[in-house]
């Protein structure tokens, strides 16, 4: 499945750092997951590789990309 090309203004991506760091503070990992995801695709990881690093489907990252766009 192709990916999405996804570029983080640094704002964006800084909100979302902390947004993980809190996520990870609270045991909240299925945030921390789609998070995660979200920074990856932003630094060019293949949805393939994405979903089993996560052990996720790549449909799953692909929902998880369109809901965050």
């Amino acid at each position: 499945m192709p990916g999405i090309r996804m570029t983080l203004a640094t704002p964006t991506r800084k909100a979302l750092e902390r947004m993980l760091r809190q996520a990870e503070q609270r045991g909240d990992l299925r945030t921390a997951k789609r998070i995660t995801a979200m920074l990856a695709v932003a630094d060019g990881y293949e949805y393939a590789q994405l979903a089993a690093l996560l052990r996720v489907s790549a449909e799953a990252l692909r929902l998880w990309v369109k809901a965050f766009m």
